[in-house]
């Protein structure tokens, strides 16, 4: 049975640059991650803005459908009598 040190002393004798190939993968693994993180940043900052431009457009909808036409004080009974001249007529 072997111990672990023989293991790894067994693996470097077979292959002497395995390190140096790990650390090759760990390298290129670490690059297309970063590389995938300014990806997924790029589009999270336009869907934000998106989000952000659909809210502010469904607030001012909601604000134009919500305000109430300014009442003025009317004169009913000049009204009435307008409409009783032109039923006269």
């Amino acid at each position: 049975m072997l111990l672990n040190s023989q293991i790894t002393n067994h693996k470097s004798q077979l292959f002497p640059n395995s390190h140096l190939v790990e650390k090759e993968k760990s390298r290129n693994f670490a690059l297309q991650f970063k590389n995938l993180f300014i990806m997924a940043v790029t589009r999270l900052k336009r869907k934000d803005r998106r989000n952000k431009s659909i809210a502010t457009n469904k607030i001012n909808a909601i604000k134009f459908l919500t305000t109430t036409p300014e009442i003025k004080l009317i004169d009913i009974e000049s009204i009435k009598a307008e409409f009783a001249a032109k039923a006269a007529k």
